[in-house]
């Protein structure tokens, strides 16, 4: 069973994208996330070279982390909103120790909203 308050919540912003959609003058609908990758991380198959010329040339998974952030809407990707980086060494088991709430507000203010156009 869901929750009363999350089922509210999510009617409410469904009526609202709805009501957005409707307007004769609609916002652009940004969508965003964050994720991270291993600076080696491979599918588990991967092309290579018998003579180890190419390939990976380590286990899959180590190395550097890198965060990554980005929006995008319906015309695609917003260009200049990508943010990546090597996460912090030592950082724990996930990225959060890296992408915290002071870089999330910077990356929003200076590269997400700079950046939006009423295309999106």
């Amino acid at each position: 069973m869901e929750k009363e308050d999350i089922v509210a919540a999510r009617n409410k912003y469904l009526r609202y994208i709805q009501k957005n959609r409707e307007s004769s003058n609609p916002r652009p609908e940004v969508y965003l996330d964050e994720t991270w990758i291993n600076q080696n991380q491979c599918v588990e198959r991967c092309w290579t070279v018998n003579d180890g010329s190419a390939g990976p040339k380590l286990k899959s998974g180590r190395g550097a982390r890198f965060i990554i952030v980005h929006a995008g809407g319906r015309q695609g990707f917003i260009p200049g909103a990508l943010l990546m980086f090597r996460s912090k060494s030592g950082a724990k088991g996930d990225y959060h120790d890296s992408m915290d709430h002071e870089r999330f507000k910077a990356w929003f203010k200076e590269q997400l909203l700079q950046n939006i156009q009423g295309g999106c």
